[in-house]
């Protein structure tokens, strides 16, 4: 268990976690009337970009997906587009 991500997963018990997460969520926006589907690899990556966002503080949400190189963190730009983190 050397790998602090590893006892992260193991402590949070992720697997179960993320496949409830992705469960309730495709199950509130049907009933919002929402065609919705998440990955667990999507989940995964939202969840990073928040923890990303928690540590690298931007004025707002856009500055994250920015092009220009003062601006820009390719962590997120990378990932997942703007209108998909909105999305989930």
């Amino acid at each position: 268990l050397g790998n602090p991500l590893k006892v992260f997963e193991k402590l949070l018990n992720l697997d179960v976690f993320l496949q409830h997460l992705k469960s309730e969520s495709e199950i509130y926006a049907a009933l919002k009337g929402r065609t919705f589907q998440v990955t667990i690899d999507e989940l995964r990556a939202f969840i990073g970009i928040n923890f990303v966002m928690g540590y690298n503080k931007l004025p707002n949400l856009r500055n994250y997906w920015e092009t220009s190189p003062s601006m820009t963190v390719s962590f997120i730009t990378n990932i997942m587009t703007i209108e998909r983190f909105k999305d989930i």
